[in-house]
């Protein structure tokens, strides 16, 4: 594995000097980088290949990375790499919650068309140029502003992406909900073992990490997924309270909890009384329906 530290580190892979001790952008031949070779960076990257669909990789500090062999790309790709000093303190760090895309996986790569493959590789020039512009009162502003127009874009794409996927709404609304039913009715010590089911373990079920996952819920249903998985356990666990000779212990039981009062603490949250209390009223709430 090839291992980039910093900066310097960083040019020196790519045979150029270095302009910026936080961060760097290189262009570099597809082919001049070998498919399978592992490379992990100690900065947060963005990474560009031209193609028909173009595509986008991206990491954070310490996360490897690899082209798959597979891959089929050729012509000048561009890359971007920044440390988190770069954005600390700054505007754009108090933004950077929203380009959680660094967390995603190789798998959840962005596809690009023709125009925002070349705005992303305006973005890419435009940085470039004022690294190797005459430094000035001005220059960390402008570079700022630059990664954020460049982040920004991949964002916007990304959410077209999510926009664009094959998995209609009612789809995702059936697997999601087959999965946590499937969960909560699984007689073996998953749930013991795991607790309630969680967002990372349904996004793990869908062969995503959690952070795409909620992405995809978030941009298809309205909610994020924590909510939604939320209100499912809710809704069984209001159904169960409701059978006579289920007591507050075993619904809790049933539904993952080990601790009866983890449960109580939970189902108070969501529905805004106790366990017990519902099971008194003996009235089923009426959940708000997810739109289809």
């Amino acid at each position: 594995m090839k291992s980039l530290g910093n900066i310097e580190s960083f040019n020196a892979f790519f045979h150029q000097k270095t302009t910026h001790k936080l961060m760097s952008v290189a262009s570099f031949p597809f082919e001049s980088l070998s498919t399978g070779d592992s490379i992990s960076m100690k900065m947060y990257w963005v990474i560009l290949l031209p193609g028909n669909p173009g595509l986008v990789f991206t990491g954070n500090p310490g996360q490897s990375f690899s082209f798959p062999s597979s891959l089929k790309a050729s012509g000048q790709g561009w890359v971007l790499a920044f440390c988190p000093e770069m954005v600390n303190g700054t505007g754009l760090g108090r933004d950077f919650y929203m380009f959680n895309f660094f967390d995603y996986e190789d798998m959840e790569t962005l596809e690009i068309n023709d125009m925002e493959q070349t705005v992303l590789e305006n973005c890419f020039q435009n940085i470039l140029a004022e690294l190797n512009a005459d430094d000035d009162d001005l220059t960390s502003h402008m570079l700022r502003l630059g990664m954020g127009q460049l982040l920004s874009y991949c964002r916007r794409f990304y959410d077209r992406q999510f926009g664009n996927k094959r998995l209609r709404t009612s789809e995702l609304i059936v697997r999601l909900d087959t999965i946590i039913n499937g969960y909560l009715a699984d007689a073996t010590d998953l749930k013991l073992r795991l607790g309630p089911p969680s967002v990372a373990w349904c996004s793990s079920q869908f062969h995503l990490t959690p952070n795409y996952f909620g992405d995809l819920v978030k941009q298809k249903l309205g909610i994020s997924a924590r909510k939604y998985i939320q209100t499912k356990v809710a809704e069984l666990a209001c159904s169960l309270l409701l059978e006579p000779q289920n007591s507050v212990g075993e619904v809790a039981v049933q539904l993952g909890f080990n601790y009866p009062n983890h449960f109580t603490r939970f189902f108070r949250q969501q529905m805004g009384v106790s366990p017990l209390e519902f099971k008194h009223s003996k009235k089923m709430p009426i959940f708000a329906e997810t739109k289809r």
